[in-house]
Order: C-alpha cells, then sequence, then structure tokens
C-alpha cells in the first residue's frame, strides 16, 4: 500500500525534475516496473484532486515489497549517520526508528527512487510532466 499526499507545485517540479533525470526503461535489478498509465486511472486522479490523498493498494509488485522490506531490515542492522531512535531517546520502550537517504547507502531503495516507476505514477497522478 502506497499513500500519496498532494505536494507543492515548488516540491512537485523539482521533484519531477530530479526524478526524470534518473528515469530509466526498466528496473535494472529486474524487479517488475510499475506502468503509471495502468495504475492510475482517471477515476484515481479525481479522487486525489477531491481529497488530496488516495491508497493505491498493490502498486508495488510483491517482489517490490519484498525487496524494500529486505532494505528496511538490513537498514535496522546498520543504520546510517543520520539516524535516531525516537523511543530510545525518549525511554518509552518499542522502538520508532528514523533515518534518511537510504537510497544512497542501500541498492534496492536507489533503484525504487530511480526505476520503479513509482515517480511516473506520482507524476502522473498529480497531472505533471
Amino acid at each position: 500500500m502506497l499513500a500519496l499526499r498532494r505536494l507543492s507545485a515548488k516540491a512537485r517540479s523539482g521533484a519531477s525534475t530530479l526524478l526524470a533525470r534518473h528515469a530509466t526503461n526498466a528496473s535494472r535489478a529486474g524487479l517488475p516496473r510499475i506502468d503509471a498509465a495502468t495504475a492510475i486511472d482517471q477515476a484515481t486522479r479525481e479522487r486525489f484532486d477531491a481529497d488530496g490523498a488516495v491508497v493505491l493498494r498493490g502498486l508495488a509488485a510483491p517482489e517490490w515489497v519484498d525487496a524494500l522490506r529486505a532494505g528496511a531490515e538490513a537498514n535496522l542492522e546498520g543504520p546510517g549517520p543520520l539516524c535516531d531512535e525516537h523511543a530510545d531517546a525518549a525511554g518509552t520502550g518499542g522502538r520508532f526508528h528514523d533515518d534518511q537517504f537510504l537510497w544512497t547507502r542501500h541498492a534496492v531503495f536507489d533503484e525504487w527512487v530511480r526505476a520503479s516507476g513509482a515517480g511516473a505514477a506520482r507524476r502522473r497522478l498529480a497531472h505533471a510532466s
């Protein structure tokens, strides 16, 4: 499940430019590429326009979910320098792990950002080019 929220025009423009610069025709890791035209129909776009958010169940194929889950587990085991463990710091128990720039350290997140087609789906949803 992937929930998308409305971005400001400036954020949309910057994100679209960055993702377009790195877009490829197919996932380099052999994971299935999201087909934005199939994933985001007109009714979904209209719901997003009206509500500001939609849930896109099934957008990411199970292979992607498994790969991203494994990447998250790897990050939990070897967090980056910007990681915060909020629950531990607050002494509340449990775990609230916050890390940043995962795509710079874990190939699966780089692949998701640059080649999965998620960016194209986001652009289609937001009527961005």
